[in-house]
């Protein structure tokens, strides 16, 4: 592993479900009234700690893990293509209020809501059956549910 990328090594698809941690950067009112961070990352692991508790996971994002740009590109993108395999695949944003979930997940349209999770796989889903077109006949569902 290099620096602080916090990839597991331990992605061989033998896994059923994956866990990433996605930590959320302070937030200006949250500096002005002198928050702190309370989560730190193991720099090269898949790891954090809150207080003298440590928890592993299969990646971890932000802080001073991987960016969390990546997430898409290390948890998301082998699950589309294993949906042209004939997999289905879930992706579940869970966390409290005001954690950056609808952030993540790319559900808020009042801003870059193509820098999401599901903009970015509705777009690789229909690039790839656009490339197929003609060769391959494809039944597409898809669903979504945001539960508050």
């Amino acid at each position: 592993m290099e620096g602080s990328d916090a990839k597991n090594n331990n992605n061989n698809g033998s896994q059923s479900v994956r866990v990433a941690v996605n930590i959320r950067p302070l937030v200006t009112p949250e500096l002005l009234v002198g928050c702190s961070d309370c989560i730190s990352v193991t720099p090269g692991e898949p790891q954090v700690q809150i207080g003298s508790h440590s928890f592993t996971f299969d990646y971890v994002y932000g802080s001073t893990g991987a960016p969390s740009s990546r997430i898409f590109d290390d948890c998301v993108e082998p699950l589309v293509d294993a949906l042209f395999h004939g997999y289905n695949a879930t992706v579940l944003a869970y966390g409290q209020t005001g954690s950056g979930k609808t952030y993540t997940m790319g559900t808020n349209y009042n801003g870059e809501c193509t820098n999401g999770i599901i903009p970015k796989v509705m777009h690789m889903i229909f690039k790839r059956v656009e490339d197929t077109k003609g060769t391959t006949e494809f039944l597409i569902r898809v669903s979504f549910i945001e539960v508050y």
